[in-house]
């Protein structure tokens, strides 16, 4: 992708990220900033998954059109929960080819290549991307900026004063997949 088509993304990323302002839109809102940070890095495949107060949502978005059942099969879901408790990134050119991950069963059954996954500080969730090529320090620094926005916004909004607003959110957004 062109730096300037990147660029432009930008913008449309963070009117998104200040748009979610309701549960009843936030699960369409945030499947769109998946789609937009996979389209600035590049990655065939993004998926979040938001683990917090004991619920989950997951949103995902595949370039080829995958619906997210298929995106879920496709991606090692044992990173996106490392990432997601440990609240460290892991960014790799293969991920059949390193040590640390080679034998979690999504990177074996799926003979994964380039991944990156950020977590979602403040709160327990990861963003993942799965790519052809290694994630640029640029498209790293560029995920781990937005992954951390993303939970700051969610939970500015949805949590510190009342966490049942993200429990509403996290439902709302569990009952309807990309």
């Amino acid at each position: 992708m062109s730096e300037n088509r990147a660029t432009g993304l930008l913008p449309v990323f963070y009117r998104r990220l200040l748009d979610l302002s309701g549960p009843e839109e936030a699960d369409r809102i945030l499947g769109r900033v998946v789609e937009l940070l996979a389209r600035r890095t590049g990655a065939e495949l993004a998926y979040l998954e938001i683990l917090d107060l004991g619920d989950e949502l997951r949103l995902g978005y595949s370039a080829a059109g995958e619906g997210l059942e298929a995106i879920r099969a496709r991606i090692s879901r044992e990173i996106v929960r490392q990432v997601a408790v440990r609240v460290e990134p892991i960014a790799v050119a293969s991920a059949i080819d390193d040590d640390r991950l080679r034998d979690l069963e999504g990177v074996r059954c799926n003979g994964l290549r380039a991944v990156l996954c950020v977590p979602l500080e403040p709160i327990a969730g990861a963003l993942y991307l799965q790519g052809p090529a290694p994630f640029s320090p640029a498209d790293q620094e560029h995920a781990a900026r937005c992954a951390r926005q993303l939970g700051e916004q969610l939970l500015g909004r949805h949590g510190r004063a009342d966490r049942l607003s993200l429990r509403r959110l996290i439902a709302r957004g569990r009952s309807r997949p990309l």
